[in-house]
């Protein structure tokens, strides 16, 4: 059954899926997005142990720049 929903941007430039939407795809934590067109295609993704570490740096905002200097220290105290 095809079911339609609405989402929404947030002021954050955040999207805002349905409870409904997501329970109809399994409720994953992460989706690969894609543009067909003038479209944009949410497709539930699997997220690797590597993937998952980066988006848990990103919520907590850390930036690639402080990661980058965190682990240049510690290659330099292993020196």
């Amino acid at each position: 059954m095809d079911i339609r929903h609405y989402a929404r941007i947030t002021r954050k430039n955040q999207l805002s899926v349905p409870m409904e939407a997501l329970k109809a795809v399994g409720s994953p934590p992460f989706f690969k997005i894609a543009v067909d067109g003038d479209k944009l295609v949410l497709t539930p993704a699997a997220i690797s142990s590597l993937d998952a570490v980066h988006e848990v740096f990103r919520q907590l905002g850390l930036s690639r720049e402080v990661i980058r200097e965190a682990k240049a220290i510690v290659k330099r105290r292993g020196s």
